[in-house]
């Protein structure tokens, strides 16, 4: 027997509600309005490095999201720590990033936007604290929304990500000395979120 991982399964369930649920009779407006959510951004996706050490974080989290017209403005934050030691281990981003609503029927949206994340992070090695560490990356998110209702709705995105990574590893990508750029993240692979809409 086939295990079947998360994202597999979250990407079923969203595929069957999109199938059963019926098409909204009149567009739904989030102008004015407050979403609270989570969302998994593009450099989240993916995160295993080959020949690197892991991320320390892995950027997604609670999202929070008001629009004005077709205009998003987004902010994402999650973090980590590692509480079965003494001193901790913790990690943790932030993001904030703009939307724009290029395409929109009764009950999916397009979007393009802008995303800017930074990341922070302290090891321990050998119970020794290190210096945080601080890392950036830049996303260029084509997103699609689907509404369920007024109220709730789920979207996924794709697109490219850019990071600078500089002589102490990444918290974002857990690259050393590089400067990466990778198209197309996202997609069935990842870049998933939901909001629920507040009046």
């Amino acid at each position: 027997m086939t295990a079947v991982g998360p994202r597999a399964l979250v990407g079923t369930v969203l595929v069957a509600a999109t199938l059963l649920v019926p098409a909204a009779a009149a567009a739904y407006s989030i102008d004015g309005k407050l979403g609270l959510g989570f969302e998994e951004t593009l450099t989240a996706v993916d995160t295993a490095q080959t020949g690197d050490s892991a991320p320390d974080v892995t950027a997604s989290g609670i999202t929070l999201a008001y629009y004005i017209g077709h205009l998003g403005i987004e902010f994402i934050t999650g973090g980590q720590m590692r509480i079965s030691a003494e001193p901790l281990e913790w990690s943790g981003f932030v993001s904030l990033g703009v939307h724009y609503n290029v395409f929109h029927s009764p009950s999916v949206n397009f979007s393009i936007g802008a995303r800017g994340l930074g990341g922070v992070a302290r090891a321990v090695i050998d119970g020794d604290p290190q210096a945080p560490r601080f890392g950036t990356a830049i996303e260029l998110p084509m997103r699609v929304t689907y509404f369920l209702s007024s109220a709730f709705a789920f979207s996924a995105g794709v697109g490219p990500v850019f990071a600078v990574n500089g002589a102490k590893a990444n918290p974002l990508t857990g690259r050393t000395d590089s400067v990466d750029v990778r198209l197309f993240r996202g997609g069935f692979r990842g870049g998933l979120g939901f909001l629920v809409f507040f009046e």
